[in-house]
């Protein structure tokens, strides 16, 4: 019915006996939407008529106290509230304008709207919507109240949200209230700056399709207190220099969510070519689709899980690249917290390229396909720290390092390091020092080739006596290159022995460390050292493996 009457008022306008009008209002105090008086025109804009709230050198509110539709809206220079008051407000965008709502169109004043509906129940429908539309420009939007909807939406199709288009652009979503588009871009230009609060329990920001979040500007997005975000296909980073952050924060007992909600390969993108972060303390991710971080070269793409926090992704996960190839930087950090990669189907993975890089501080990462797991494949990539990989892992030319704090990576289905990969252990004390345990019962695989590299932390020294167990696994199957039956580093030398039983082990241990003349072979103090050609040999090899000259510290 309402399509009806625009293009009958649209036909008249045509003959002459209906025409638009550009409706300013100009009651400094506010008032009725419905008072003829408080307009330029001394009447009540109609569905073809164009609003204008100007500057008036003071917040005013404005009140409906019925439903209206107009062609478009300017909020523009206006400390301006608009209650519903239980009313529909629809704006069409059909007199040809770029965009239904302009909040911040010209005037270089920052231009507010605050949406609310005065504890009824209403919703405004519109076509496009720009938050901060020229260069120069600066636009606030609110939408506050359990009883506040905004929806794009309109005659059955969805349309767009520019935030900060080409100026700046803050949209606030707090209280319950509901922002719903169907697509959307923030920090559109290179100046441009986007900040996005969605706050509260029952406070949503809702895209139906695709969001592309900072194509040149910076955005930052924060999602408090059950804030809830839900995304069709999320986008961060486009161009080069822009740059996107994403918080998500829980209050007490609230848990703040973002949903991607499309399975497009990818859904999530962090870093397409600048620079994206998402971190989250106590928070949930949910991803229906693959996700990148870091996708092409130059980008760089950051993702942090805090306190206890639970991310989920369908498809596949990659760090530093695309699903083909290598490309700019990439880093998950999971802190005592847990990210699950729920694969939707087999040959699915987690794979982290030569600048990737997953981080563990007491996490856990899972990946599962059925009653099985899909793999977390080093492709050059680093694994870093201590927590759980309940996924088949595969060192290819990468590095896992295991930190002393928390003292273990638990790999609980197989381990496979090829012969370029490294596998790093550091030894604190006797008793305390990390290493790589791979003995779930049911698989518990190590098979083992490449380089094993050990560090001494907190100037511990071993005993001939002491034994550090590197490698617990069920089976292990090869030996390491660079210590087949011992171990010549820069602080010495270890016997590497690798031993069957319940548990197979590979166990450093009757350590002896490089004589000082030798390790400084420079010095005056050590003009008198004198050393058989055993302790020589051992000096020399690991010199060549430090790659340092011989009157550097090996190792430094």
């Amino acid at each position: 019915m309402k399509s009806l009457m625009i293009l009958v008022c649209a036909f008249l306008a045509v003959g002459g006996m209906c025409s638009a009008d550009d409706c300013t209002w100009y009651n400094y105090a506010g008032g009725s939407f419905g008072d003829a008086n408080n307009w330029n025109y001394n009447k009540v804009p109609e569905s073809w008529d164009r609003v204008f709230f100007p500057f008036m050198n003071m917040p005013y509110a404005v009140m409906l106290n019925d439903s209206y539709q107009n062609a478009a809206m300017y909020v523009d220079g206006a400390d301006l509230t608009l209650n519903l008051n239980g009313n529909v407000y629809s704006l069409s965008g059909d007199q040809g304008d770029d965009r239904s709502v302009f909040i911040g169109h010209s005037n270089t004043e920052t231009s507010r709207l605050t949406l609310n509906n005065g504890g009824s129940n209403g919703w405004l429908y519109s076509g496009d919507v720009s938050i901060g539309y020229y260069n120069g420009t600066s636009g606030c939007l609110t939408v506050s109240g359990s009883d506040a909807y905004w929806t794009t939406l309109f005659l059955e199709d969805w349309h767009g949200a520019w935030i900060g288009e080409g100026g700046d652009a803050k949209l606030s979503v707090i209280g319950g209230a509901k922002f719903l588009h169907g697509h959307g871009w923030s920090a559109v230009g290179a100046e441009s700056e986007a900040i996005i609060d969605v706050n509260g329990i029952d406070s949503e920001w809702y895209v139906d399709g695709q969001f592309e979040m900072s194509v040149n500007g910076k955005t930052t997005v924060n999602v408090d207190n059950g804030g809830f975000v839900n995304i069709g296909k999320l986008t961060m980073g486009i161009e080069r220099g822009s740059m996107a952050q994403i918080n998500i924060n829980s209050g007490t007992e609230l848990d703040s969510e973002i949903r991607i909600h499309s399975n497009q390969e990818p859904s999530l993108t962090l870093g397409q070519n600048g620079k994206a972060t998402l971190a989250a303390y106590g928070s949930k991710l949910w991803n229906n689709g693959a996700t990148i971080i870091g996708e092409n070269p130059g980008s760089s793409g950051w993702l942090e899980i805090h306190d206890g926090g639970q991310f989920n992704f369908d498809g596949s996960l990659v760090i530093g690249g695309t699903f083909d190839r290598s490309g700019g930087t990439g880093r998950i950090e999971v802190i005592d917290s847990q990210l699950y990669v729920a694969n939707s189907a087999a040959g699915q993975y987690v794979k982290v390229w030569p600048r990737g890089t997953i981080v563990l501080d007491g996490g856990d990462i899972t990946t599962s396909y059925e009653s099985s797991a899909n793999p977390i494949v080093l492709e050059g990539g680093t694994l870093e720290g201590n927590g759980g990989i309940w996924a088949f892992l595969e060192n290819n030319g990468g590095l896992v390092a295991v930190t002393d704090e928390g003292n273990r990576i638990y790999v609980g289905y197989n381990y496979k390091q090829d012969g370029e990969g490294t596998l790093k252990v550091v030894l604190r004390g006797s008793d305390s020092y990390s290493f790589l345990q791979v003995n779930n019962p049911d698989f518990g695989q190590a098979t083992i080739d490449g380089f094993l590299e050990v560090e001494f932390v907190d100037g511990f020294v071993p005993s001939y006596e002491d034994e550090f167990a590197v490698i617990r696994a069920t089976s292990v199957t090869g030996k390491f290159t660079n210590a087949v039956s011992e171990y010549i580093f820069a602080d010495g030398r270890f016997d590497v022995e690798y031993r069957d039983g319940d548990i197979d082990t590979v166990v450093l241990t009757h350590y002896s460390p490089t004589p000082a003349c030798l390790k400084y072979p420079n010095s005056d103090l050590n003009k008198d050292c004198k050393v058989d050609m055993f302790d020589f040999a051992i000096f020399v090899s690991g010199w060549l493996d430090c790659g340092v000259q011989p009157e550097s510290e090996c190792g430094e």
